[in-house]
């Protein structure tokens, strides 16, 4: 498995190498309180905008887009705050926009949503974006070529908030993720029982062994709390964490999960 890397020196993070790195999602909808949560994460690895909680997106008037859209103010307004945020983080900022139909905080249409991505990789304020890989047929590949063209990572994602996928069909979405172009492919599935929750475990481990992308596998929930607890056990590059209001059902606080993961990492490396 390669890795990557993200940001430059200082706030340079390699995935898939050492314990897996901590993302913490902000999901304020100002700027000065977007601040304010990046500098109660400070112990974090990776910084996760979740613009789709962002106020500065704006629907378009109607006729002008279509409904849910950012207007260009909108865009604009995201690609400052974004220069903001990277600039106070001092670490790699991972910028999302998560869609309704993947259990985000608003809608966009596909058009749009490829083109805040595109404004995105282009804009030069983040190191990293997500993609969700199946909204539309060949996006990540396009995204991926602009944004790997403009230094910027690329993480390909799916959600599911409703089930567990069988583990054939959770290693069949991984691999097209990572033989989209993207750099890391992200999966998050909801688990109903225990069960589940195993099945992604062994897919993930399965993944991470055959893929040649870093993966990030995610079992929601307090079910599934153990997939983020134990990420890189299960082959997991990175996993999620909270600083204030979970963005994500099961999302541990950072300040609790740092420490098992460094503890996990001790005595798998035990003798």
């Amino acid at each position: 498995m390669r890795t990557v890397t993200l940001g430059g020196v200082p706030g340079r993070v390699v995935l898939g190498e050492g314990i897996p790195k901590t993302i913490v999602p902000l999901t304020a909808s100002s700027l000065e309180a977007l601040l304010a949560e990046c500098a109660a994460a400070a112990e974090c690895d990776i910084v996760e905008w979740r613009i789709d909680h962002f106020a500065g997106f704006r629907a378009a008037p109607p006729g002008d887009a279509p409904r849910g859209a950012p207007s260009s103010g909108g865009v604009d307004s995201i690609l400052e705050a974004a220069s903001h945020l990277t600039a106070a983080a001092g670490r790699p900022l991972l910028a999302t926009f998560r869609t309704a139909s993947e259990g985000g905080a608003s809608a966009i249409s596909p058009a749009e949503y490829e083109a805040l991505l595109d404004a995105l990789v282009r804009g030069g304020g983040v190191q990293a974006v997500d993609v969700e890989h199946f909204r539309a047929p060949g996006l990540t590949a396009r995204v991926a070529e602009a944004a790997h063209a403009a230094g910027v990572a690329v993480v390909a994602s799916y959600h599911d908030f409703g089930a567990t996928p069988p583990r054939e069909r959770i290693l069949a979405r991984l691999a097209a993720m990572a033989g989209s172009g993207a750099d890391v492919a992200k999966i998050a599935c909801m688990p109903k029982r225990m069960e589940d929750v195993l099945t992604l475990l062994a897919a993930s481990s399965e993944a991470s062994r055959t893929l040649d992308a870093p993966i990030i596998a995610v079992s929601m929930g307090p079910l599934g709390v153990i997939s983020r607890a134990a990420a890189g056990q299960f082959g997991s590059c990175a996993t999620f964490a909270a600083v204030g209001e979970a963005s994500a059902p099961g999302q541990v606080p950072l300040a609790e999960l740092e420490p098992v993961l460094r503890s996990f990492a001790r005595w798998s490396s035990a003798r």
